[in-house]
C-alpha cells in the first residue's frame, strides 16, 4: 500500500503489507532481504504515518471518557478545600486584628472604611496569587504528565486552553467573594467594648 506525503514536498511511503483486522486494528509487515542500518527509525516513521486524525480522535475520546469523571470529581473536591483554606487564612488575619478594628470603630471609622483597610489588601493578594499560580500549576502538571506517560512510546503534550485558565481564576475569585462576604459580616460584629478590655 502506498501512502502519499501530507505536503507536496513530503516523500510518499510504501508498506510491504498493510493489514486491517476485523476489529479495526492495523498491522504493518515489513520484509527485508538484508540488514538495514536505520530500520528501527524507519519503522517508527511508518507507524507514525499510519496514524490518521480519526485514530487520534478515538484516543482522545477514550481518554476523555476515562478521565472526565475524575476531573469533575477533583474539581468538586478542590473548590471546598480552596474555600476552607482561604477562609482560615483570612480569618486568622482578621482575628488577630480584632482589637485594632475595635479601636478604629471607637475613633469613628465606618464599617466600609474598615473593610477597605482589611478586606481590600487581602483581595488584591488573592487575585494576584491566583494569576501567578497558573503557570506554576501548568508546569507541575506537565512534569506529572511526563512521569505518568514516561513508559509510553509517544508524545503527549499538555495543552490547556486560555479559556480554561480564565475559568480557574474566575472560580477562585467567586469562591473568595463568598469568603470576603463572610468576613465583612465578622468585621461588623466586632464590638466596641473590645477596645476597652485590658490586653493580657
Amino acid at each position: 500500500k502506498e501512502q502519499p506525503g501530507e505536503a507536496p514536498d513530503d516523500r510518499s511511503l510504501i508498506y510491504d503489507v498493510y493489514c486491517k483486522l476485523a476489529n479495526g486494528e492495523h498491522i504493518i509487515v515489513e520484509m527485508q532481504n538484508k540488514s538495514q542500518p536505520f530500520f528501527k527509525n524507519r519503522s517508527i516513521y511508518y507507524v507514525a504515518r499510519s496514524i490518521v486524525p480519526e485514530d487520534m480522535d478515538k484516543i482522545s475520546s477514550q481518554m476523555a471518557d476515562s478521565m472526565g469523571s475524575i476531573s469533575g470529581m477533583m474539581l468538586a473536591m478542590a473548590i471546598p478545600v480552596y474555600l476552607i483554606i482561604v477562609f482560615l487564612l483570612t480569618k486568622t488575619v482578621i482575628g488577630r486584628s480584632a482589637r485594632s478594628i475595635s479601636y478604629m470603630k471607637v475613633f469613628g471609622y465606618r464599617n466600609r472604611e474598615v473593610d477597605g483597610l482589611y478586606i481590600r489588601p487581602v483581595t488584591y493578594a488573592v487575585a494576584v496569587s491566583l494569576v501567578l499560580s497558573i503557570p506554576i500549576i501548568v508546569a507541575l502538571l506537565t512534569l506529572l504528565l511526563k512521569a505518568v506517560f514516561m513508559a509510553y512510546a509517544g508524545n503527549f503534550p499538555l495543552i490547556i486552553p486560555a479559556s480554561n485558565e480564565a475559568m480557574v481564576v474566575a472560580i477562585g475569585l467567586v469562591a473568595y467573594a463568598l469568603v470576603a462576604f463572610l468576613h465583612v459580616r465578622n468585621i461588623k460584629r466586632v464590638p466596641l467594648s473590645l477596645a476597652l478590655k485590658v490586653q493580657e
